[in-house]
């Protein structure tokens, strides 16, 4: 049976509270409640769920628990909130009273927006790896068309100087020389950026896929009797 979180009660409806023979299991938490510390009140909540002496009241101490937390998040603590929804799941999960589950959920559907999910381990550094795979790809492909500018100045400047020549005007050829020296290192120097760059967004690209492959839900590899079975999960 349930009976009202004494002074807090007209400003929480949906708290919850043991007969008063059992507030002694409740009192730190509603005090903390009424004095608006919901990080102390959660505390208290979850500390005195896992007494023994409490035992028998733990699915209300976890119920009042995620009130406190489900406060906390809407100031803005998505933290507070994951722990709020763990709290009314067990709530869910382990009440024998249909109101309390059928409270318990509608408050975490509510919670659950403001539970961020934390992103998987590792996928930050391989996310960054795919970016940089991305933009050194990208600056590839400028230098190759750089590259590939260059290329076609030196075939006019090696054709001007040839045409030049047979026309007997030295002066004019040996500017189209100078041209053409220009343009081919110019080519070179730009090839070998080219090079170099496909070279390490290859790498960039390769350490972002082998990573996501390692992550626990990236890749499978199966063993059976029909052989070994590899599969990759999008």
């Amino acid at each position: 049976m349930h009976s009202p979180a004494r002074s807090i009660f007209a400003l929480i409806p949906l708290l919850w509270a043991p007969p008063a023979a059992a507030s002694a299991c409740f009192d730190a938490g509603i005090e903390a409640l009424d004095a608006g510390r919901f990080a102390d009140a959660a505390n208290a909540f979850e500390a005195a769920a896992r007494r023994d002496a409490c035992r028998s009241d733990a699915v209300d101490l976890r119920f009042n628990a995620g009130f406190a937390l489900q406060r906390l998040a809407e100031q803005g603590q998505p933290d507070a909130a994951c722990r709020a929804v763990a709290a009314y799941r067990e709530v869910v999960a382990s009440t024998p009273d249909p109101e309390l589950a059928r409270t318990a959920r509608t408050r975490m559907a509510e919670t659950q927006l403001l539970c961020a999910p934390e992103p998987p381990a590792g996928s930050g550094w391989m996310l960054r790896s795919a970016i940089a795979a991305g933009i050194a790809a990208a600056g590839t492909g400028v230098v190759y068309a750089l590259a590939m500018g260059a290329d076609a100045e030196r075939a006019d400047a090696k054709a001007d100087y040839v045409a030049l020549r047979r026309a007997n005007r030295p002066e004019d050829a040996e500017d189209a020389r100078r041209r053409f020296e220009d343009a081919r290192n110019t080519t070179d120097a730009l090839g070998v950026t080219a090079y170099i760059g496909l070279a390490l967004s290859l790498t960039l690209a390769g350490l972002a896929i082998g990573g996501w492959l390692l992550e626990d839900d990236g890749a499978t590899v199966t063993v059976g009797p029909g052989g070994v079975g590899f599969g990759v999960r999008w």
